[in-house]
């Protein structure tokens, strides 16, 4: 049997070296994708209860939707100061309705950190006007969901993880911030709380108004089907608005 040269058996020990750092590779980069896959696909369940610490109150007659607004404002570290030239900035350009409020976003760069959520059963009218008109990106700021579970629980993962929730709720025609939930009850910072579902809860500050609405309730009136607004009203069921940190 012929002798193989030194160069021919150099050849063929890099030849298997490939093939075993390939092989090797490829285990590789499947492990990592499972594990990436994992990421994706498994999320921690919400606590039971919880509420968000110290959560801003701000309070004007008849200017829900930007009293949420300025709200959401203070939980970014807005000073008195810049909340009151944010309110101004609101009043004198806006037209007088929720979709002002965007303004002021604007104008402090908080637009790109806008998130929204509606059912995917939406006023189609509604829907191309934030997108054409208020969001930069709605591919990536818009969220859909379907049915009430769903939105619930959207809601929880975002309270959850500290994030103030401004809500659309007495069928489209009311703006109030979400502080917290349990087994039973969602927690709002309302600006107007005057609505009958609504129970006074105690609260150490003074200064701060607390509610609480039944979940059952909630739901109720967590739609847009008996808005009464006029003009452009949100696009639908489950509304959602907030800052992504």
């Amino acid at each position: 049997m012929p002798k193989l040269k030194p160069k021919k058996i150099a050849i063929i020990f890099v030849i298997i070296g490939g093939l075993v750092f390939g092989l090797w590779q490829l285990d590789l980069i499947s492990k990592t994708a499972k594990r990436e896959i994992g990421k994706q696909t498994i999320s921690t369940p919400s606590p039971l209860v919880y509420h968000i610490e110290d959560a801003p109150f701000y309070s004007e007659e008849n200017w829900c939707w930007g009293s949420s607004a300025l709200m959401l404002l203070m939980d970014r570290g807005f000073t008195e100061d810049e909340v009151q030239e944010a309110r101004n900035i609101i009043k004198t350009r806006g037209r007088g309705g929720p979709p002002d409020m965007f303004i002021a976003l604007q104008e402090y760069d908080l637009i790109d950190d806008v998130r929204i959520v509606y059912s995917k059963d939406y006023v189609k009218e509604y829907a191309d006007f934030y997108n054409r008109q208020l969001l930069v990106n709605p591919k990536e700021q818009v969220i859909l969901l379907d049915g009430q579970d769903k939105a619930l629980n959207k809601l929880k993962e975002l309270i959850s993880t500290d994030n103030l929730v401004m809500i659309v709720g007495h069928h489209g025609n009311h703006y109030m911030i979400a502080t917290g939930y349990d087994e039973n009850y969602i927690y709002l910072n309302d600006p107007g709380a005057d609505d009958v579902f609504f129970q006074k809860v105690d609260y150490q500050d003074e200064y701060q108004e607390k509610t609480k609405m039944l979940i059952a309730n909630f739901f109720e009136q967590w739609t847009v089907s008996g808005f009464e607004g006029g003009g452009i009203g949100f696009p639908g069921d489950y509304g959602m608005i907030w800052l992504v940190k």
